[in-house]
């Protein structure tokens, strides 16, 4: 988080905000923005959605990291978020796609409150799902399943309508899928 911190600091005194003025901006006191800044607390991702708003920056301008472990191995601190809205976050796991096959990400669903699904778009070819924490709904040819922690579900992207997180606790899976031509990953 330091790193994230920094780059919201950089920002701010760019725009030439006072730690208050921020902090009133995103409901958090100066006293703890300056130590989120300095890598002493962390925010929320919705506390952080409000800063990249408020300082004009897309939320990507705080996880962009070069990799510096190399071309083989990402540490977590390097991996970098692809998306970020109101319902999920999505991270990359892979150093170095290249011309690989797979593509590995983390997505991370939120609570929701309306039971709406997540959709993903840009999936192509086969699909694995490794649920690493919550108890996501998924429908797959219009047939809803609840799956729990440890769970896996392995499929073609064609089948999957949506993943949906009725529970209160954020869903986190592990997401691989096929690269089946130059279509753009996830």
């Amino acid at each position: 988080m330091y790193e994230i911190g920094q780059k919201v600091k950089a920002a701010r005194i760019e725009k030439k905000l006072t730690l208050k003025e921020l902090g009133d901006q995103v409901d958090l006191s100066a006293g703890y923005l300056s130590q989120f800044e300095r890598g002493m607390r962390t925010v929320s991702v919705e506390a952080l959605i409000k800063m990249a708003g408020f300082l004009d920056r897309d939320i990507q301008y705080f996880f962009e990291n070069k990799h510096p472990s190399g071309k083989h191995i990402l540490k977590t601190h390097e991996q970098a978020v692809l998306h970020a809205d109101h319902e999920k976050i999505i991270r990359n796991l892979s150093a170095d796609e290249g011309e690989k096959w797979m593509i590995p990400r983390i997505l991370e669903i939120f609570p929701h409150q309306s039971g709406e699904q997540v959709i993903l778009q840009k999936l192509t070819g086969e699909v694995f799902l490794y649920v690493l924490a919550g108890a996501p709904n998924i429908e797959l040819d219009y047939q809803v399943y609840l799956l729990t922690p440890g769970d896996t579900a392995h499929f073609e992207a064609a089948s999957l309508k949506g993943i949906r997180n009725d529970t209160a606790q954020t869903v986190k899976l592990l997401l691989v899928h096929q690269r089946e031509s130059e279509a753009e990953a996830i």
